[in-house]
């Protein structure tokens, strides 16, 4: 090397260094990620109708602890960032507004005294909650980092044919966030169970997994791309399963991370019907932390003295990104679709890809 290049590298480095020292860095305080419950109902059965559906959770616990930070480049102002797509989040916002509005009158105008609460379910809005005009924030980064993340899940599932189920497992209630000058951006955290049949099936089974610290999201502010994430090694075990019938069962799970910034104050909406509307922006990023698949083959029988079962836990990974517009009444919400979804394959390639468990079971004859 020259000494002009020296010079030049020397040039580079306290040039990165003196804009590096003008970021600005707001960190949310350590959350923790906690629920546990025994012989909970997390999907009711039909009764006695054909298919049935159930889904009991034995015993499970998610925990886990999560840090974060946001980084400002430089002399970036994010509240004036949000107030540009101001406009864009009215138009879609409005529009939701009024459906929902009209929608809980006609549910509560003939109640004499009514709550929020009597409205048994919302209806899905078929809006598109991504704003066209969003740009991504690359002057706004976002980190999370995972520590101590385990997750215990013993279930008894009962499943009608070729169908897919989205169970919330948990949801972050501890308020988390980082606080900006004239802006709050919270962070919510979210655990779901996606589980998809081939075929009807009752199936009792579950996994247990304990990731190693590292697990951590990076996300560029409204950017409907994952930025990057970082994915440790981990322990993973299946339980026991039993089965009653035959077919497969693929199981995912997810975990997400979401960040919003509430405008409610800044936007028109009042009404008497939708005391608590709130409206804003959101941007949010999720894994699959784990994706596993059990199948029993048709010939099994319960006097055959033999089980043939295979089940595979794969370490491969979907990941998404999503970033638009959201509404929300009390704890129902809506926003913007996943736009993304690509497969990650784990770099550590000291451990298989798959694990295979071929085992014990108990089948009873179809």
């Amino acid at each position: 090397m020259t000494d002009a290049d020296t010079l030049n590298a020397v040039k580079r480095a306290l040039y990165a260094a003196r804009h590096q020292s003008r970021n600005t860095v707001y960190s949310m305080k350590r959350t923790s990620l906690s629920k546990s419950w025994n012989d909970a109902t997390l999907f009711p059965a039909v009764g006695n109708m054909n298919p049935s559906i159930g889904i009991i959770c034995s015993t499970c616990y998610v925990k886990g602890l999560v840090t974060g930070d946001l980084t400002l480049t430089g002399d970036f102002n994010l509240t004036d960032a949000v107030d540009g797509f101001r406009n864009d989040i009215l138009n879609v916002t409005t529009e939701a507004f009024d459906q929902l509005e009209n929608y809980a009158e006609q549910e509560l105008k003939n109640l004499e005294n009514w709550d929020i609460e009597d409205i048994p379910a919302w209806p899905t809005l078929h809006l598109d909650f991504n704003l066209d005009d969003m740009t991504a924030l690359p002057d706004a980064q976002v980190h999370f980092e995972f520590e101590d993340l385990e997750l215990y899940l013993d279930l008894d599932i009962q499943l009608s044919a070729q169908s897919t189920y989205t169970i919330n497992l948990y949801t972050s209630e501890t308020p988390a966030g980082f606080s900006v000058p004239d802006l709050t951006v919270g962070a919510v955290f979210s655990v779901d169970l996606i589980l998809i049949a081939d075929a009807e099936v009752d199936i009792g089974s579950g996994i247990h997994i304990k990731l190693d610290d590292g697990l951590a999201f990076d996300l560029e502010m409204f950017n409907s791309n994952v930025s990057g994430i970082t994915i440790p090694g981990g322990s993973y075990e299946f339980l026991p399963v039993t089965i009653e019938g035959s077919g497969s069962l693929r199981a995912a799970l997810s975990l997400q991370a979401n960040l919003g910034i509430d405008l409610s104050d800044k936007l028109p909406f009042e009404s008497e019907f939708l005391p608590k509307f709130s409206a804003g922006v959101q941007a949010g990023v999720f894994a699959y932390i784990a994706d596993f698949h059990v199948e029993v083959d048709g010939s099994t029988s319960a006097d055959s003295g033999d089980c043939e079962l295979d089940a595979e836990l794969d370490y491969t990974v979907a990941l998404g990104a999503a970033a638009g517009a959201t509404v929300a009444v009390e704890t129902y919400s809506w926003g913007p679709a996943v736009s993304t979804t690509v497969p990650y394959v784990r770099e550590n390639k000291s451990n298989a890809s798959l694990f295979i468990y071929s085992g014990h079971c108990s089948s009873s004859a179809v």
